[in-house]
């Protein structure tokens, strides 16, 4: 849960401080934004890829993790 809030932080943080000298393309004005519209696509896709994924194993159900959980401790003993 802390790394949900903390993570978009630090990106953010470490996005804002690109030093761009150097990099093609930086004298256009809209590189910036287009660099924020590719990263928000990204991050729509790995979520949405991720919640995929969660639901078919699912992860997102607590009542069949803690029946799971009570299985497998009741196989150890």
């Amino acid at each position: 849960m802390v790394a949900a809030i903390f993570l978009p932080l630090g990106f953010l943080t470490v996005l804002l401080s690109i030093n761009v000298g150097g990099i093609p393309r930086t004298e256009n004005l809209n590189a910036f934004w287009l660099v924020i519209v590719a990263l928000v696509i990204v991050v729509v896709v790995v979520v949405v890829v991720q919640t995929i994924i969660f639901r078919w194993k699912n992860w997102f159900n607590i009542h069949y993790l803690r029946s799971q959980r009570k299985l497998e401790m009741a196989q150890l003993h």
